[in-house]
């Protein structure tokens, strides 16, 4: 098969430069950052990029390398539910596996609101979402208030827990990502399993995607003021998969109605 159709991009630039960096006196400082947040970075940007530094959005069709957090497996499971029982467990995936994300969900009690326990789209979430830390609901879409579901689907009307005003503060408790994955053949280290759809912990689906490539002194300084024009840490890494974080910080991570 083509490397297009195992999900694999190949570089557009064939520069010598491009494809040895650190050959040539560049380096790629991996930046995590929320896939909500993508559009608006790209945006913000283009007043912030110097002359020699390159930066580069993954599309957001493409398909998603998992990392898994703990060991080499990534669990998927049936629904957003920390359990590791047989009923519970969609497919156990290979660590490095690609996947395709379909939803971005955040599980959330807001007892002032009277919503105990519900789920919302990241999108509506300020900042990145942190287990067990306060985070504020503003609906992405400019409509001034959010829909909060009673389980993590795409259904309304009875699935509706109620709606949040721009400003409310929820507790987060869980942050999952929905995504569809192939058929995962043999000899991968895990049991082969048919393609399937399921929920994914987000901290087995890595941010660190988004690159800046250039001299380290440049891309430094753009990262930062990245950071504050989209009020998170970006956690920048030069090297691999591991990479060394440059700021020691360690591993990232009458209307109508936002829906």
């Amino acid at each position: 098969p083509d490397a297009k159709d195992l999900g694999i991009k190949m570089p557009t630039n064939l520069s010598a430069a491009s494809l040895a960096p650190e050959a040539h006196g560049l380096v790629v400082m991996r930046l995590s950052v929320p896939r909500k947040l993508r559009g608006a970075l790209a945006e913000k940007a283009k007043a912030l990029l110097k002359k020699d530094v390159a930066l580069h959005v993954p599309d957001p069709k493409d398909k998603v390398r998992i990392s898994a957090s703990m060991g080499n497996v990534v669990l998927a499971r049936n629904a957003p539910v920390a359990s590791m029982a047989k009923k519970d467990v969609a497919a156990r995936l290979p660590d490095d596996f690609l996947v395709t994300i379909d939803d971005d969900w955040v599980e959330i009690e807001c007892p002032k609101e009277k919503i105990p326990h519900g789920w919302v789209k990241a999108k509506h979430v300020v900042g990145r979402p942190e287990a067990g830390k306060v985070a504020k609901i503003k609906d992405a879409g400019g409509f001034g208030s959010t829909m909060v579901r009673k389980l993590a689907k795409q259904e309304e009307g009875k699935n509706t827990a109620g709606y949040l005003n721009d400003g409310a503060d929820c507790k987060v408790r869980s942050h999952w990502i929905e995504a569809v994955w192939e058929k995962v053949p043999a000899g991968l280290g895990v049991a082969p399993a048919k393609a399937g759809r399921g929920f994914l912990n987000a901290d087995d689906v890595p941010e660190d995607d988004v690159t800046l490539r250039g001299n380290k002194e440049d891309c430094q300084p753009v990262a930062a003021e990245l950071e504050k024009a989209l009020g998170v840490a970006l956690h920048p890494k030069v090297g691999g998969k591991a990479g060394v974080d440059i700021a020691g910080k360690g591993r990232g991570r009458g209307r109508g109605r936002g829906r």
